[in-house]
């Protein structure tokens, strides 16, 4: 059902999914952030809110690039990819003016929703930001069993705060 609301409706929506613990958010404090970033549109929405939040905060930011199926290309032309994935990210990272230090940018390979749980158990962070796509039906986008944004809300141990990007 959460997954329903926060692909339909326009505002970003914070979900506190089935592992979640009370921690540092619902004492009113954040202490780092996890930005994940797909280079698509809906990844883009949601930076503002993750430097936003860091800053306000005084909160570390991680921003976090996975990329799949990289094993079955030349290891130069991998290489590059994630070479270029991470110039891409100090790009977006350098609009972070502001924030009490600099983000940390992690780009990595494999299944993008546990990379990012990986990240934010590793970090015990306090929050994940990630854009949601906006796709076909609502209904059936959120019983894909693979779609990353559904897995990592059932199974983050932090709040996950996802803005929806509209059709594109």
């Amino acid at each position: 059902m959460a997954e329903e609301i926060f692909r339909s409706v326009t505002c970003p929506v914070l979900t506190i999914g089935p592992e979640v613990r009370r921690n540092n958010l619902a004492a009113g404090k954040l202490r780092q952030v996890i930005y994940t970033s797909d280079l698509s549109g809906a990844s883009l929405q949601a930076l503002p809110y993750a430097f936003a939040l860091a800053a306000d905060y005084r909160a570390g930011l991680s921003c976090l690039h996975v990329m799949q199926d990289l094993a079955t290309i030349p290891m130069y032309y991998r290489e590059r990819a994630l070479r270029d994935a991470r110039e891409e990210l100090e790009k977006l990272m350098s609009a972070g003016a502001g924030l009490a230090c600099e983000p940390q940018i992690v780009v990595t390979t494999g299944d993008p929703a546990e990379k990012i749980l990986q990240l934010a158990s590793d970090l015990n962070a306090d929050l994940v930001v990630m854009g949601a796509r906006h796709q076909g039906s609502v209904r059936l986008t959120a019983h894909l069993p693979w779609a990353c944004t559904h897995k990592v809300i059932c199974h983050a141990t932090c709040p996950v705060l996802t803005v929806r990007a509209g059709p594109q």
